[in-house]
């Protein structure tokens, strides 16, 4: 039991791990709550992306804080009840450190009998109730005192276990739940690559004149490489090497050129603005933090932000009524078919086709692409602000508990210790405090 004991985490790590949890949660959700009041997409692609940054910063600045102590918030743990119940109790120590025999209420519930055994809550009454010796009584407590001084004071020995048992569970199903979604983005990082090196470039000089034509109507001097895969994919925009755009066979010959600059255009818009580097983190962040739901509520809004950002970068040499239609006719030629998760692409998930076009047809639209230099600032100081406040919280009990070795030196009363004597083998030991609450 011991050594079960000395593997399970430190309380220090479950509470760093407890100040992760938390700070992600309140950067996460607090952007997610934000960003469903702006209109503005740059805006709101901005505090998304800055509180995704946030996610991935507060681990090493919760550690940092950790080892200079710094410790700035301190969060109570514990209530009043043990101060008044050792104020009430009225007990005094001698220089041993132990109650004296005016303490009547720790000699009256050091021992309590209960059906079938014998609560003992110290152990001088643990002595008492076996009759040992005071010579017995110190061989005792010198044999078994490693192992529990080790527990805090006023948990007992079974709750102890019981919870630290169930933390320790929760941690491996998360790190279980981690390592599967890590699995899985790199298979799709695999896809992507095979995806990639089993395309050809598009020798055709129509689609490289309107690849040249879209990369300069984006504003993009270095144009991709243009790929064509025979695979039944949706157009990506790949950033697994050399910044490059892969478009399915099949889409070529099935949309006329206006349309295929508008699909050109817009996966373009996407390496411009480094969104796949920004997937991955995203992914990323959805596999460290996948217990937590506003991560994921983050993510979905994010790529809805980007989406509309690359939408916008497009319309500005297209009306929104030609765009809207080359977006149906893509989805209807490639409905089954979604990007992979390693890669950013046109189509996106399920049921977003009807709200992206109702927001391009929007005449309230914001058509911004850019977030200006004052907002920009405001929100990255607040949340770095937020993030170092909360990696300075640490949990501390709001009073001393008693110590968890004195013992009580008054004797049980006779018909007690006699009492408890027949009932040896029932003996549980299940509070050391000199007086629980």
């Amino acid at each position: 039991m011991a050594d079960l004991f000395r593997w399970l985490p430190h309380e220090d790590t479950l509470e760093l791990l407890l100040v992760v949890s938390v700070g992600v949660s309140v950067a996460s959700g607090a952007a997610w709550l934000l960003s469903r009041h702006l209109r503005n997409a740059a805006l709101r692609h901005f505090v998304l992306l800055v509180a995704l940054f946030s996610c991935f910063a507060l681990p090493a600045m919760t550690f940092v804080c950790d080892a200079a102590e710094l410790r700035l918030i301190s969060i109570p743990v514990f209530d009043e009840q043990q101060r008044e119940a050792a104020a009430d109790c009225g007990h005094q120590t001698d220089s041993a450190g132990s109650c004296t025999p005016s303490c009547r209420t720790c000699a009256s519930r050091s021992v309590k009998a209960r059906p079938g055994r014998t609560e003992v809550t110290s152990w001088a009454a643990l002595s008492s109730a076996l009759a040992i010796t005071p010579t017995g009584q110190r061989d005792l407590a010198a044999a078994t005192a490693p192992e529990f001084n080790a527990w805090p004071v006023g948990i007992t020995a079974p709750s102890l276990a019981s919870s630290r048992g169930i933390i320790v569970a929760g941690m491996f199903v998360w790190a279980a739940g981690t390592a599967l979604m890590l699995a899985r983005l790199t298979y799709h990082c695999g896809c992507v690559l095979q995806l990639r090196r089993s395309s050809r470039p598009a020798e055709v000089p129509r689609l490289e004149t309107l690849m040249q034509e879209a990369a300069a109507r984006i504003g993009m001097r270095r144009v991709p490489v243009l790929l064509v895969s025979s695979r039944p994919v949706s157009p990506l925009a790949v950033g697994l090497g050399r910044p490059a755009v892969i478009l399915p066979e099949r889409l070529l010959n099935a949309v006329t050129d206006a349309e295929l600059q508008d699909i050109l255009a817009h996966e373009i818009a996407h390496l411009r603005r480094g969104d796949h580097h920004i997937v991955l983190l995203q992914e990323l962040a959805a596999a460290l933090f996948w217990p937590i739901a506003s991560v994921h509520g983050l993510n979905r809004e994010l790529w809805r932000a980007r989406e509309e950002l690359c939408d916008n970068l497009v319309l500005m040499g297209r009306d929104a009524i030609s765009y809207s239609e080359t977006l149906l006719r893509v989805a209807e030629l490639l409905v089954p078919h979604r990007p992979a998760r390693a890669a950013v692409g046109m189509v996106g998930s399920r049921g977003e086709l009807e709200r992206r076009i109702a927001g391009l047809v929007d005449p309230s639209r914001s058509s911004s692409t850019l977030t200006g230099r004052t907002p920009a600032c405001v929100v990255a100081c607040l949340f770095a602000a937020t993030s170092l406040a909360i990696s300075t919280v640490r949990f501390a009990a709001s009073s001393e508990p008693p110590s968890a070795t004195a013992g009580v030196t008054s004797s049980v009363p006779a018909a007690d210790a006699a009492d408890t004597a027949d009932s040896e083998l029932g003996v549980g030991l299940t509070d050391f405090s000199c007086c629980p609450s």
